[in-house]
């Protein structure tokens, strides 16, 4: 029976170390590498959505939530709604090809509020001013289009497109400069985009469908975040949202780094810590175990150092080498590994015969 066990152990356990110290050791470079180093760790940018049919509420109701996200955080107003031509001649950034077509019908758009606007660097024209930021029902909107229009439009031109299911006359006041970046949680290039104020409606009248539309994305905005503060201002930012009667909000944290935070309440760093500390007591258990059945460490450790070599050999060569990648390779090892121990056993029962 002893000598059984020590078979199935000696087939059994390798296995289990390869996987699991190849793939601790795939997590720990994931966090060291990839989150600590690729993405900021001093603010955390949150993208908030409005979930439901935005129709069912009030203007008073939007306004009220957008004064309290604005009063209680650093709030970015920034959505990519996309603007409707219905032109056969005029020339747009087609936002499923990404390159500038005569009569295309979805537009590269983006509508910022005046907080993103001001940051914006401009290589001609001028940027919005505060009446920009006002809706007087003439349905007439200033815009700044990204670098890559200055050869096909100039200042003061105007064209016709839909927002929103609305018909609007769009008089472009300026260009942006190349290269113009939005650096919040997606790093916008602005380059082949439409720029339009994100304006609100002054006068005291029912919105209409298109406009409650407006002012759904009005407060789906980015909430930019301290380090320091992350865990009080997410769960105030969590309650806010629960609580209002403007329909039902989600949030995104694209920042990976923030992500995990939130994900398990720990950052990445004490994460790597945990992982060392829980490969340590694993190793001891193991080895006990070995011990007990004296087992030679001889071949785990040689596999061991292969799949190490091999982890950093395959991120030389492949650059683009991804942690899901690194979990496949660590996978197939084992099992190589286990299949040599088989024809090796069969091999030497052969040789006794």
């Amino acid at each position: 029976m002893e000598l059984r066990i020590k078979r199935i152990f000696n087939i059994i356990l390798p296995i289990i170390i390869l996987v699991y110290f190849s793939n601790s050791l795939v997590l720990a470079l994931y966090f060291s590498k990839n989150i600590l180093k690729n993405y900021n760790k001093n603010v955390a940018y949150i993208s908030i959505q409005q979930e439901s049919l935005p129709f069912d509420y009030i203007r008073k109701e939007y306004n009220q939530l957008h004064d309290i996200l604005s009063s209680n955080f650093n709030y970015y107003e920034k959505y990519n709604q996309p603007l409707e031509n219905h032109s056969k001649d005029k020339l747009f950034f087609n936002l499923e090809t990404d390159t500038i077509e005569a009569g295309c019908k979805s537009v590269k758009a983006v509508q910022l509020g005046s907080k993103l606007t001001s940051m914006m660097e401009l290589y001609s024209g001028s940027n919005f001013t505060k009446q920009d930021f006002i809706y007087d029902d003439k349905n007439r909107i200033s815009v700044i289009l990204g670098y890559n229009y200055k050869n096909f439009y100039n200042i003061g031109d105007c064209f016709e497109c839909d927002y929103l299911y609305n018909h609007y006359n769009f008089r472009i006041v300026g260009f942006l400069k190349k290269d113009s970046f939005l650096e919040l949680d997606d790093n916008l290039c602005l380059d082949d985009y439409i720029v339009m104020p994100f304006f609100e409606i002054l006068k005291k009248r029912e919105l209409t469908s298109e406009e409650k539309i407006h002012y759904a994305n009005y407060d789906s905005g980015i909430v930019a975040i301290q380090k320091d503060d992350f865990g009080i201002k997410l769960k105030l930012l969590k309650n806010i949202l629960s609580q209002k009667e403007c329909g039902d909000y989600s949030i995104s944290i694209n920042n990976k780094y923030f992500f995990w935070k939130d994900y398990i309440g720990i950052f990445p760093e004490k994460i790597i810590l945990l992982i060392a500390i829980f490969d340590v007591i694993s190793f001891i258990t193991l080895s006990k175990i070995y011990k007990k059945y004296r087992f030679s460490y001889q071949s785990i450790l040689l596999i061991c150092v292969i799949s190490v070599l091999s982890f950093f050999l395959f991120r030389i060569i492949w650059r683009d080498f991804c942690i899901r990648t690194d979990v496949v390779l660590y996978t197939i090892i084992p099992i190589v590994y286990c299949i040599l121990l088989i024809i090796k056993a069969k091999l030497a029962v052969g040789h006794h015969r």
